[in-house]
């Protein structure tokens, strides 16, 4: 549940899922309305707002696949793979994918890869690393990258 990943996050101030159906947010906020409470699923991207720099390690079963329902627009992804890769690789390996953005913690902004655009504008992708991808077609991504 969010609140529980809250709970073990130092300064933790809410966790924050993507709902692409309705293209929202859905909001955890600390010391908010339990029926706020989400269930965290596999392979889906969180924001989590700090009041505090902190680390947060997950140690736990690794996934062997999975599938990710995509609906047209935006889809916030988790990158579960223990290795790295590239938001061109994460691109090429969803269906009518558009862009692959992360956000920047450091400096408050996206990093965005748009399909198609200049090569430079690739970024590395670490585990860990939640990802919006803009899509214009409703599919699956079964994690690959």
């Amino acid at each position: 549940m969010s609140s529980d990943l809250a709970l073990n996050i130092s300064g933790c101030l809410s966790v924050n899922s993507w709902d692409a159906e309705n293209q929202t947010y859905r909001p955890y906020i600390v010391g908010g309305p339990p029926d706020f409470d989400f269930q965290i699923n596999p392979g889906i991207g969180l924001f989590v707002d700090v009041s505090q720099n902190s680390t947060f390690t997950f140690v736990g079963i690794k996934l062997a696949s999975y599938s990710i329902p995509l609906k047209i627009g935006w889809n916030l992804i988790g990158w579960y793979d223990m290795d790295t890769t590239m938001a061109s690789s994460i691109a090429e390996n969803i269906s009518d994918c558009v862009s692959v953005n992360a956000w920047d913690a450091t400096n408050q902004t996206y990093k965005p890869y748009i399909v198609g655009g200049p090569p430079d504008f690739d970024f590395v992708v670490k585990p860990g690393m939640g990802l919006f991808v803009d899509v214009t077609e409703d599919s699956n991504w079964s994690g690959e990258g």
